[in-house]
């Protein structure tokens, strides 16, 4: 079983493929008439990327992930809409398999976490 998490949490991608990673995650947050992709297009996207055989794709969908999987100490900071299309996101990513439940833990742990501390500062609020 292939744990992404654990394997690519330290790791470092060339430029190339963090603009293209970055591309992508722009094109899910844009409004026409800037170039926009749909959520269903990035997880397909993705599932061919995890399985293709070539080297730039893999890193691509590591890189995505990688990405995503850090951007949740940013969660807090999002407008409603944009951490909607994020969970929706996060959603497909799980329910089609792409991370494995122990992806799914070791992220969910310190977000649970920080979500905890959000909630008890509100409550003080």
């Amino acid at each position: 079983m292939w744990c992404f998490f654990v394997s690519t949490v330290t790791q470092s991608f060339p430029k190339e493929i963090e603009d293209e990673a970055n591309s992508y995650f722009q094109r899910i947050f844009n409004h026409p008439p800037h170039p926009t992709i749909s959520i269903d297009d990035v997880l397909d996207m993705l599932k061919r990327f995890k399985d293709s055989s070539v080297k730039k794709e893999k890193d691509v969908f590591s890189c995505m992930l990688r990405n995503l999987f850090e951007e949740y100490k940013f969660f807090t900071q999002y407008p409603e809409k944009e951490l909607t299309i994020i969970a929706v996101l996060f959603g497909g990513i799980i329910e089609q398999g792409l991370v494995t439940y122990v992806d799914v833990l070791y992220w969910f742990t310190p977000m649970i976490k920080g979500l905890i501390s959000f909630l008890f500062l509100f409550q003080s609020v």
